[in-house]
């Protein structure tokens, strides 16, 4: 069968009109897909975070996934990282804006454990953020880059206002040394007894007539291992 003028034509036409469609989708897609980022970080983070950050999602061009995966990659290789939004632009720009996590200890002034127990360099977070964290010292190892559940629960027990800047030891489950130095204040301490603000207050109170009836200054030692009962004693030196 001979194709006339017309149909060659029509057929043209056809082709023509798909071939435009096509252009159509290809440039859409290369104008409204991710080309650049851009990330807003929290105050707290230092540069040295904020590079090493942009450089992974650079790398691995996280952001053009979705923003579900994006943010369990970054929280998985971050844990200084605690949630992240995104807002896809249509010029191809997407924005990322992230939470971090909050600092909660510091370990032996290298490592901070943030507040859902993941350690992290202590040179993410600026200086001002880690100021007053209680400082860790002891023989405590780290789990899969988290304080074992035990002892980060047994902190997250304690107001963190009444031990900010303190220097704890943690030598086993039954002696927790956490040493108040602006108050003179050492606790001896167990995983059943916690520090609360009567405990402290009563101590403050103890410490101040030591101090009145002393002529040079001294710290005392305050054992409360013990039920119903505070163990207390003067710290030489």
């Amino acid at each position: 069968m001979k194709l006339n003028n017309g149909d060659i034509k029509k057929a043209v036409s056809v082709l023509m009109a798909l071939l435009f469609l096509v252009c159509i989708h290809i440039a859409s897609v290369y104008i409204f897909a991710v080309h650049r980022f851009s990330v807003a970080y929290p105050p707290i983070f230092t540069v040295q975070a904020r590079n090493d950050i942009n450089r992974y999602i650079e790398q691995k061009e996280l952001y053009k996934f979705h923003p579900d995966k994006l943010a369990g990659s970054l929280k998985n290789d971050f844990p200084v990282v605690c949630s992240v939004t995104s807002e896809y632009r249509p010029d191809g720009m997407v924005m990322l804006f992230i939470q971090g996590a909050q600092p909660f200890l510091s370990i032996k002034g290298e490592r901070v454990i943030t507040s859902d127990n993941y350690a992290v360099p202590s040179s993410y977070y600026d200086k001002a953020s880690l100021a007053l964290l209680p400082t860790v010292e002891g023989l405590l190892e780290l789990q899969d880059g988290r304080l074992p559940e035990h002892v980060f629960n047994y902190f997250k027990k304690i107001d963190a206002d009444l031990i900010k800047g303190s220097q704890i030891a943690w030598k086993h489950e039954n002696e927790v040394r956490i040493s108040l130095k602006e108050l003179q204040i050492e606790f001896v301490c167990n995983e059943q007894s916690v520090i609360n603000q009567r405990l402290l207050d009563y101590c403050t109170t103890i410490a101040q007539e030591i101090k009145a009836q002393s002529s040079c200054m001294q710290s005392i030692l305050a054992d409360v291992r013990f039920a119903d009962q505070i163990i207390i004693s003067k710290i030489k030196g």
